[in-house]
């Protein structure tokens, strides 16, 4: 289907095609200035720093970091970090780069992504197989079985083994040695493929 143009799916009406937004995202995650990101993606200063607000609105929306918005009622908690590299900012706008940052500190701390299938279902275990496989070439993957609880109510964990594991059991993947940077973007951009800008 060549010459057809695809449907930016993760921006209602977009003039734009999902993969030069996707770039675009990867700069805000990597918190490029929106003159750099410009540079880097060929869209004009206004277009960068448009898309940057919908994208801290977004979050403050949508993200998992739920900040108050307070008009002049005291402190609000991020505001003296964030405060030194967006001086100038709006008061309108400080909770929108509040919740920009609180997610930024967040995968800072958990720059891993995490998967689980379950070993029953057989698309899931041909899935996990090729991080096995591909594990065997790079070590990328820390590859856990997730057995279930003890009577203490703690779970019970081992390597998965390709050759001995429960049918009952989930297996989780951890990515290892991903950079906040990534986990943050891949976050935004699931973000936005479930919610639209």
């Amino acid at each position: 289907m060549s010459g057809t143009k695809q449907k930016n799916r993760r921006y209602r009406g977009a003039k734009i095609s999902e993969h030069r937004l996707k770039n675009l995202v990867r700069c805000f995650a990597a918190d490029l200035s929106v003159k750099d990101a410009a540079a880097k993606t060929k869209f004009s200063e206004p277009t960068v720093r448009d898309i940057f607000m919908r994208l801290r609105q977004h979050l403050f929306d949508y993200g998992f970091m739920r900040v108050d918005r307070r008009d002049n009622e005291g402190a609000m908690p991020a505001r003296i970090v964030f405060a030194k590299k967006h001086r100038g900012v709006p008061e309108k706008f400080a909770h929108l780069f509040e919740t920009e940052f609180l997610h930024r500190v967040y995968f800072t701390k958990n720059g891993r992504a995490v998967k689980r299938f379950a070993a029953k279902n057989e698309k899931d275990l041909e899935a996990v197989r090729k991080f096995v496989n591909y594990n065997k070439v790079k070590p990328k993957y820390e590859i856990i079985e997730v057995l279930g609880k003890n009577a203490e109510g703690k779970l019970v964990t081992r390597p998965f083994e390709p050759a001995d594991f429960r049918s009952s059991s989930i297996i989780v993947i951890n990515e290892l040695n991903l950079s906040p940077n990534e986990a943050f973007f891949r976050y935004i951009w699931a973000l936005l493929l479930k919610r639209p800008l």
